[in-house]
This record gives C-alpha cells, structure tokens and sequence, in this order.
C-alpha cells in the first residue's frame, strides 16, 4: 500500500484521500496492505478518524472487500466501535442495490458477521443499529456455533443480551452444544457469593 494513503487513512486527512480517491479511483482497489491484505477501507475503518461520503464510488466499490481474515471494513469498524463509521457503510450499501442487504450478512473466516464483533466487544450502539437495519442477524450463529445472544450472556453484556432477547427469531446457541441458559447458569455462579 502506497504509505501516502496509509497515512490519510490511519489519521483521518480527508482532503488528500478525497482528492486521490476522486483523480484515480480504480488506483485504491489495489492499495492493500501486505500482511493482512487490508485494503484502504478496512484501514480506515479500524482508525475511525476518516470521515468519507457514503455516496463516494471508492466507497461502494470496497465495501464487499475481504481481507486475510475475511473481515471486510464493517467487521473492523464495528470490533473497534466506530459507529459514525459504521453509519456511513451501512448507508454506502444502500447505493449498491444489487447487493444492498448482503454486507450486513457477509461472515468472515470463524462464520461471524459484523454483529458478533460488535458483541464481543461490547459496542451497545452499534448492535442496535446493525439488528435494526437487519433483524435476522441475531439467528445468525457463528463457527464455535455461538449465537450474538449467547455470546452476549457468557460475557457478562446484559445490556445487550437484554436488547437481542428482545428481538424475535434470535438464536439461543451457544459453542458445544450449550445454549443461553447454560451460559446464564455458569456466569450467574461465577458471580454468586459463595455460602461457607
């Protein structure tokens, strides 16, 4: 990746990235980065720092971009709870009408869709602007056979395991054959007083 574009994108200069972006748009399809193979979005996406138009063509055109780990740029901004970044992408997807709902759905290499990563790591705002934008995401298990709503309860993210349990077809699976109640067993004993 040309460091020119890895230094707008990692610390927000939206002037240069416009500009280059909007002279030689076909140029960011190839500036991705060697080791994880991030392409300028995703590089974007986990600063947070660049504020790009959801009507941009570059934008639409990265979107459905998958990097070594098959994360596109919405799995990067949800795990770093990006939201406004995560607005933007959302809104870019409405501009590709051939594959508009398919981002939100798209998993990376463990079957996680954005939504597990904005679980896992606790982003409240963004799980609910992801099950609002689409509502089947919380019957969506990943790999370990994890549901959001599981994956919720055995972190302890009552919050958002209580805005998820509130949805209708919502997964209760978890990983080896357990399930939300075994979770909710588990972790309410692990935060029980104990009796002597």
């Amino acid at each position: 990746m040309d460091p020119k574009f890895y230094d707008a994108a990692i610390n927000g200069k939206d002037d240069f990235f416009a500009t280059r972006a909007a002279a030689v748009p076909e140029n960011l399809s190839g500036q991705v980065t060697t080791k994880l193979k991030n392409t300028i979005l995703h590089v974007a996406a986990k600063s947070g720092k660049l504020q790009i138009a959801d009507d941009q063509p570059h934008v639409v055109g990265l979107l459905y971009e998958k990097n070594k780990k098959g994360n596109t740029a919405l799995h990067i901004a949800a795990k770093f709870g990006h939201l406004e970044f995560v607005r933007v992408l959302i809104r870019a997807r409405k501009e590709d009408v051939e594959r508009n709902t398919k981002l939100l759905t798209m998993v990376n290499k463990q079957g996680e869709t954005a939504l597990h990563e904005a679980v896992r790591h606790d982003h409240f705002d963004i799980v609910k602007l992801l099950i609002e934008e689409q509502p089947e995401l919380v019957s969506l298990t990943n790999d370990a056979g994890e549901s959001p709503l599981f994956m919720a309860v055995d972190r302890c993210f009552y919050p958002v395991a209580l805005h998820i349990l509130g949805k209708n077809n919502r997964s209760f699976d978890g990983r080896n054959g357990m399930n939300v109640l075994h979770a909710t067993a588990i972790r309410s004993q692990s935060i029980s007083p104990s009796k002597s």
